[in-house]
């Protein structure tokens, strides 16, 4: 054979290892891509498949040394470098990631999916900053990819920028209907803004998506806990059993799903914080009067309340350290409220079941008001920017006299109290806080506990000792909605921020109710739910009757508005018109299917009814920011200017943070001749949104129009340190400088322009 075909040979091979590497068939693309390496052992192409075949398989630390091997030969090969880059991304060496990727980028400035890389590894190391950068440039370089919109989106809401979120989820969902992530994150982004209806809407497209992914059952299961409705939502978040981090709980030995336990033993184990833990050890008793052997495995900080303060005693271990395999069941701790059939009426109460039996270490005597204070969540917890407030809040209570405050706080944060220890009614009890046995000797010594949501409260529930929560906005789901106290506690009572972020209103609330107890009132004070508080067996059957009409009417709604938000994305606007028209039949004015209605109209060339659609949408959600947006456009459309810069100026009372308000409000001056006000809303849209490159050429364009031309070289000046390979910023520089007879740099500016466009 000669050296031509024998080439054609290996050419022919490699490209059906290519193939079964495409199928997933990792190991016979392998042993393809090691043949023809055999004949051509220094081919780069064929040492950098084979380096991704072995990556894929598992095995990054010889992936690294192949793929390197193949940039050595080709170092001119971008993709070689970004791949190389995932692999270290994968074994957590972020900084040899960052610079393969930046000479992936080096070699190809446009390289939008090196960005984006780029984007993921700047995530895992937590420069959120930086990885909002690397993702906007991704999304301006490739700007139909609902990847990197939806990546976008994600960053947005580790910020805790909801707002900024949603409109980059929403291009990522028009852009692939089918994207099941982009829904279970676009839904995270509403729950967490309160905009509940849409959030489940969103959840449940997701499911239905991608119906085996337990991430996503796992969050909607979440959510209809929330609402109150257990039934469907601890079947759901069951999945959560299924993720990733718990599929180190898929023991051999059989799970407990309610079978006869006498003389049978089960061992409890805990997947989840502490709280959760003190939570739903309550179940321990259910299962032991069914004659079981329990033992409950916890967190080495737990096994001394456990077998000292618990007022019926079963065996307690380090969770860590247990022999699972010697018991005849096992099961989670988070399950047995579903095995049960746990619902707002039948939670165990044997309240308190934990117990103090003996003082160790007394509180100095006082005539005082003794509260115990905790204001953060533990520092690594996913929920920490949530649950966190300042011990400063709290200082406010000792100008009302005759208060001591107690810190309970541990971790990092402990410190924190410092500043006020110098005041004789403050005092720290960290230093004695070595497992919450210890805790539990304090709480029992004090007269109220005021926390956010930490594993404190549940220890101070438990005992049943009065306890104040201080909840965020949209809490965690045992905590419900629209009720000042929990049927898990009966002598908690909560205190709920009115809106996001909003801790002010809450100690407002906690110091006009404080000052009722020092005035004598009990600190378990009765409380006003929509429920009507406490009611009869029959009363609560009734309103049951009632609630599951309302949850039929709900269901329906939100199944309604799915289908209709499915095929509003596929463009199928007469359907979508028809599923949200059967919304307003139950629900006469629901805001967002009067939303979308008022875009349909629109579509269809309808500008009047759109307008008195979504006007009326706003006047059911009048916060709903997106609504004045897509209402100003509809009057931009039509012309109307004047009307469109009111609306957009409402929207931007509501939001004065959306750099999309300012830009759009930009353009209906500009449109209006009304220049200053153009240049003044443009500069603020920058400042908002500092790498739109858009938003730089508009407002050059105003001054060059204006004849203001070292006005617009500054602002593509400034455009270029974002966008500094833009052909485009550089031609517009390079025509003013020709204008102006400065021929060096035009000459600059147009060889600048030549690089960016020339061969690659």
């Amino acid at each position: 054979m000669d050296r031509q075909a024998k080439l054609q040979e290996l050419f022919d091979k490699y490209q059906l290892g290519v193939n079964y590497h495409k199928q997933g068939e990792l190991e016979s693309a392998e042993a393809i891509y090691r043949e023809v390496l055999q004949f051509i052992p220094n081919h780069p192409d064929v040492l950098h498949m084979l380096g991704l075949a072995i990556y894929e398989q598992g095995n990054p630390e010889n992936a690294v040394e192949l793929i390197d091997r193949s940039i050595r030969l080709n170092p001119q090969q971008p993709g070689f470098h970004k791949h190389l880059a995932v692999v270290y991304l994968e074994m957590q060496q972020y900084e040899q990631a960052i610079t393969c990727v930046k000479n992936a980028i080096a070699l190809k400035p446009d390289y939008a999916a090196a960005y984006n890389l780029l984007g993921n590894i700047y995530q895992a190391q937590k420069d959120l900053t930086q990885a909002l950068s690397s993702y906007q440039k991704a999304g301006e370089l490739e700007p139909n990819s609902a990847e990197f919109r939806h990546n976008l989106g994600s960053v947005y809401q580790k910020l805790e920028d909801f707002t900024s979120a949603i409109p980059h989820h929403l291009k990522a969902i028009e852009l692939q209907p089918d994207f099941a992530i982009a829904h279970n994150f676009l839904a995270n982004a509403y729950h967490r803004l309160g905009e509940r209806q849409k959030a489940l809407t969103h959840w449940q497209i997701a499911v239905e998506l991608a119906p085996q992914a337990p991430e996503i059952r796992c969050n909607l299961g979440l959510a209809l806990l929330l609402e109150g409705d257990f039934n469907r939502g601890w079947q759901e978040y069951e999945w959560r059993l299924k993720t990733q981090a718990l599929k180190k709980f898929d023991l051999k030995t059989p799970m407990w799903q309610g079978q006869d336990l006498q003389g049978k033993s089960i061992y409890l184990w805990s997947e989840q914080g502490l709280g959760d833990t003190i939570q739903f050890a309550r179940y321990a008793w259910e299962l032991k009067r069914r004659g079981a052997q329990v033992t409950l495995g916890v967190n080495k900080g737990l096994i001394s309340l456990f077998t000292d303060c618990v007022t019926e005693k079963f065996q307690v271990v380090d969770g860590l350290r247990s022999k699972v395999y010697e018991h005849d069941y096992h099961v989670s701790v988070m399950s047995l409220p579903r095995i049960f059939g746990t619902d707002l009426t039948n939670i165990p109460q044997q309240i308190p079941y934990v117990t103090v039996a003996k003082i160790k270490t007394a509180i100095e005597p006082t005539d005082n008001y003794k509260i115990g204070i905790v204001w953060a969540s533990k520092k690594t917890a996913s929920q920490y920017t949530r649950k966190t407030c300042t011990p400063e809040l709290f200082m406010d209570f000792l100008a009302l006299g005759k208060v001591s405050l107690y810190s309970l706080q541990v971790g990092e944060d402990r410190s924190l109290i410092t500043p006020w220890l110098k005041e004789d009614n403050v005092s720290d009890l960290s230093g004695e806080l070595f497992n919450f046995a210890d805790t539990a000797q304090f709480i029992a010594q004090l007269d109220l506990i005021i926390t956010v949501d930490t594993a404190v409260a549940h220890l101070a529930g438990a005992m049943g000792k009065p306890t104040w929560l201080l909840l965020s906005y949209m809490p965690d789901w045992r905590w419900l909605l629209n009720r000042q106290d929990t049927p898990w506690y009966p002598t908690m009572r909560l205190f709920r921020q009115s809106k996001l972020n909003d801790w002010a209103s809450v100690f407002t609330q906690v110091k006009e109710q404080l000052i009722k107890v020092l005035a004598g009132s009990d600190p378990v004070f009765p409380v006003d739910n929509k429920s009507g508080g406490e009611v009869s067996h029959q009363e609560i059957a009734n309103q049951l009757s009632v609630i599951e009409q309302k949850k039929l009417d709900k269901k329906d709604i939100t199944e309604l508005l799915a289908k209709g938000l499915t095929h509003y994305q596929k463009q199928e606007l007469s359907l979508a018109e028809s599923y949200y028209q059967q919304v307003l039949e139950i629900e006469p004015q629901h805001p967002e299917a009067l939303h979308i209605l008022g875009l349909i109209a629109c579509q269809e060339n309808k500008p009047g009814l759109a307008i008195a659609l979504l006007q009326r949408a706003i006047q059911q959600n009048p916060s709903a920011v997106n609504y004045y947006q897509n209402l100003a456009l509809v009057y931009e459309k039509t012309g109307n200017l004047p009307e469109a810069i009111a609306v957009y100026q409402q929207a931007i009372n509501l939001q004065p943070h959306k750099g999309e308000l300012f830009s759009g409000l930009a353009d209906c001056y500009r449109q209006q001749a009304q220049i200053k006000e153009a240049i003044q809303a443009y500069t603020q849209a920058i400042k908002l949104q500092v790498t739109h490159l858009d938003l730089y050429l508009s407002l050059g364009k105003i001054y060059e129009q204006e004849n203001q031309l070292e006005q617009a070289l500054a602002v593509y000046r400034q455009a270029l340190k974002y966008h500094p390979n833009s052909g485009c910023l550089h031609n517009l520089m390079g025509i003013i400088y020709q204008y102006q007879g400065k021929i060096e740099q035009a000459s600059a500016a147009s060889s600048a322009v030549v690089s960016q466009y020339g061969p690659r």
